[in-house]
């Protein structure tokens, strides 16, 4: 506790503007308080701290053993295992839901070679819009050969 003391105080000496400190007992983050002028940031080092930093995986429950100082506000791990979970069944079965896009005109247009009415093969690409993002290096050549399709 002495060694955490002196090295505070001699941060601070040294120009530190802030001090962080983790995984300690309340009394030496005590101490620390008491020696040092400096904003006092902890992680596992208490309460009396002027700020707090908690690893956001901690935070929502997204760890399999969190540290012991780290009390989970949420349960989202196994939230996110049961999602990726069902997602895998849906592609599995073939019901991934949402919207498809549709080709303008008549259902079944042929275009390339695959089929566009069902939503499948080129009819799953549309033509992006101003501001949209392109994925690449932007409008050119290398678009030119996209069917354009209706939003």
């Amino acid at each position: 506790a002495e060694q955490v003391v002196a090295d505070a105080v001699a941060l601070e000496n040294a120009g530190a503007a802030m001090l962080l400190i983790e995984a300690v007992p309340d009394e030496v983050t005590r101490r620390v308080l008491d020696a040092t002028s400096v904003p006092l940031i902890g992680i596992g080092a208490g309460t009396e701290c002027h700020g707090q930093v908690l690893v956001l995986q901690d935070l929502l429950g997204l760890t399999d053993r969190p540290p012991r100082f780290a009390d989970p506000v949420a349960r989202m791990g196994e939230a996110l295992v049961n999602a990726g979970s069902e997602w895998v069944k849906r592609v599995a079965e073939r019901r991934i839901g949402g919207e498809r896009y549709r080709m303008k005109g008549e259902a079944g247009v042929n275009v390339g070679g695959q089929a566009g009415g069902d939503g499948s093969g080129v009819g799953g690409i549309r033509e992006r819009g101003a501001g949209e993002a392109a994925g690449g290096a932007g409008p050119g050549p290398a678009r030119a050969h996209r069917a354009k399709i209706a939003d």
